[in-house]
């Protein structure tokens, strides 16, 4: 085999327009260009020492370094050959040798269990079982193989080793020394602008309406907060692509925001009667107002919905700007958080009476506001006074690995303290603006979804008819 063939054509050999979106002060592309530089002159063993043998590119999906090879290997003027995991150790004598080179080459091998501390947990690409590439004993005998290669054999040639890793730790720490693979570089996060027009990119511009293309801000804040890794991003992709193709028409926001909370799968909403409809309405116009009012227009949710999928009789979403605050979030952006989600038991309760709110309706929210309250005061040293500024020093011993210090459950008083006080508050919002709940409840008597310019007309009109 010749290195500039792979084992197995499993990614594309051009370079991917997804390059372009990272920025060129990263240290990938510095790498890339650095490497140009090498291969650009005479061969010189103690420069491309400098460069690394070894390489790690560490980041937290795979399948989005895969998509990158062929623009590295590009732009920094080499040869990719990609071997794939099932190939690594079973054909080791047939690709090792093909490292001996004389052409600039990046050798790309697959993460698998030749790395030693690798799992199937790890991997969301494809199904993974260990077993069926090597035993531990292969994989054993392989790393050091490996290492002696890199050590003594390509310290002689223009070629480069490199791997992916989310955890430093799964490259069994053997290969993880001086003269192996002892340089790693981080992949960027792309800015929430780039992910949009990456996805975008993918999805295909021609078939996205406005609502997708005007706000790219917008757009990308729910790609980085729902989208974990490349898998998901996919196949919400090929969903969206499904649909513009079955409907013969543009897909919209509002398209997207429904594959993110309901998934891609392609299922008949589960039908309700007028009395359970109602009461899903009313309890998710409770989050919706509260978001609204809380926040003083700001926060307005990007959807709510009363469509029943699975075990949810509906749901809010939150604004991207909620989502950004609360990405590095203040106590005023906590509180918010927790009284949205205390709200849609608080106006069942005021619409329905006590005794006829779901039971176990509101059981996330309470979850939720619970977990927020008890991390402000039990892991951020957050004092339940903080409208009084005499005491904001209050409770600033936190839990820490020492149980004599403080215990779990000595917060447990002051959680169920500031929960009622919070629930009182939202109670009161909502009764003064019973008006906007109604206007919401309403419309979503009709209608399955609304959207945040949805919401935002309902207000307003029930603001200018109050008036």
């Amino acid at each position: 085999m010749k290195p500039s063939q792979k084992v197995s054509l499993d990614i594309p050999s051009s370079p991917t327009n997804s390059w372009d979106l990272i920025p060129e002060e990263s240290a990938i592309k510095a790498f890339s260009r650095e490497l140009l530089l090498q291969c650009k002159q005479t061969f010189d063993a103690e420069t491309w020492s400098m460069s690394g043998h070894g390489v790690i590119i560490e980041n937290r999906d795979y399948e989005e370094v895969e998509e990158l090879l062929p623009s590295l290997a590009a732009t920094a003027g080499m040869t990719l050959c990609f071997i794939e995991r099932g190939d690594i150790v079973p054909q080791l004598r047939r690709w090792l040798p093909d490292t001996i080179s004389e052409k600039p080459t990046l050798f790309f091998l697959e993460p698998g269990a030749w790395m030693g501390n690798y799992s199937a947990a790890q991997d969301h690409r494809k199904d993974y079982a260990s077993e069926s590439e090597c035993t531990q004993e292969e994989a054993f005998e392989f790393r050091e193989i490996l290492a002696e290669h890199i050590e003594n054999v390509l310290i002689n040639y223009p070629v480069i080793i490199m791997t992916s890793v989310k955890d430093v730790a799964s490259l069994d720490i053997s290969l993880r020394r001086l003269g192996r693979f002892d340089r790693k570089i981080k992949l960027p996060i792309l800015s929430t602008l780039a992910a949009a027009e990456n996805f975008i990119l993918l999805l295909g511009k021609n078939i996205c309406d406005g609502t997708i293309l005007n706000d790219l801000e917008r757009m990308g804040t729910f790609i980085k907060d729902h989208f974990e890794d490349t898998r998901r991003r996919d196949l919400t992709i090929q969903a969206l692509q499904r649909l513009a193709w079955r409907e013969r028409r543009d897909v919209n926001f509002t398209d997207f925001l429904q594959c993110l909370i309901y998934g891609t799968s392609e299922q008949d909403a589960v039908p309700k009667n007028a009395i359970e409809r109602r009461r899903a309405a009313i309890h998710e116009a409770g989050h919706a107002l509260v978001a609204y009012i809380n926040s003083a227009g700001e926060r307005t949710p990007e959807l709510c919905s009363v469509q029943t999928i699975d075990d949810s009789h509906g749901l809010v979403l939150p604004s991207a700007h909620h989502i950004t605050k609360m990405l590095d979030p203040t106590v005023s952006d906590v509180v918010h958080n927790i009284r949205v989600s205390l709200a849609g038991r608080a106006a069942e309760q005021l619409v329905l009476g006590a005794m006829n709110i779901s039971a176990r309706g509101a059981s996330g929210d309470l979850k939720s506001a619970t977990s927020l309250a008890y991390s402000m005061f039990a892991m951020w040293g957050i004092s339940p006074f903080m409208e009084d500024e005499g005491k904001v020093g209050v409770n600033l011993s936190v839990l820490t690995d020492d149980p004599v210090v403080r215990k779990p459950g000595e917060f447990d008083g002051m959680v169920r303290e500031f929960l009622e006080k919070q629930y009182s508050v939202i109670t009161n919002q909502i009764k003064a603006n019973r008006h906007l709940l109604d206007g919401v409840v309403d419309a979503l008597m009709t209608r399955h979804i609304l959207v945040r310019e949805d919401l935002e007309q309902i207000f307003m009109n029930s603001i200018r008819l109050a008036a």
